[in-house]
């Protein structure tokens, strides 16, 4: 992450010293108003991509990092996303989804818990609504635990 940061500054002030050679060269063998001008646009447009760029690597991640947050905190912990290839903030994505792994790994062995649970009380011939109840629970633990489906829009009926 450092040494992508250092690259992205390292352009950027290379596009700084571009610009001032170009300016320098353009006062220097006397050229005329136009050139430093068209010196000074090239160099802004230069930096203006260098911007949209850079934002773009991290707002990005920043957006996707907000969504999946949100979609955790609702339960659903089974995350099978990652971040584009080159974006900011991957170490802490990366952390992120080593957590909801150890979310996913802790809510497993609580349902098998559960599960050992309801075997037991199956074969102790327990109230049916304790049962019902178990039951239920499990279904409701086991609800984060699936990955997310993908919704597909049917294809329209053949006439």
């Amino acid at each position: 992450l450092r040494e992508q940061r250092h690259q992205l500054l390292t352009r950027y002030l290379a596009g700084f010293a571009l610009g001032f050679h170009v300016a320098h060269r353009a006062l220097g063998d006397g050229l005329d108003l136009r050139a430093l001008i068209g010196a000074g646009v090239a160099l802004l447009v230069l930096l203006t991509l260098m911007g949209i760029v850079i934002t773009h690597r991290i707002v990005g991640p920043v957006y996707k990092l907000k969504r999946l947050l949100r979609r955790v905190s609702t339960g659903r912990i089974v995350v099978d996303e990652h971040l584009r290839r080159g974006d900011e903030l991957e170490d802490l994505f990366e952390t992120f989804l080593q957590m909801t792994h150890s979310l996913s790994a802790i809510q497993h062995a609580r349902v098998a818990t559960l599960d050992a649970t309801l075997r037991r009380a199956e074969a102790t011939d327990a109230a049916p609504e304790v049962l019902d109840g178990l039951k239920a629970l499990r279904a409701q633990m086991t609800l984060g635990l699936e990955p997310r489906r993908r919704t597909t829009v049917p294809p329209p009926p053949v006439a």
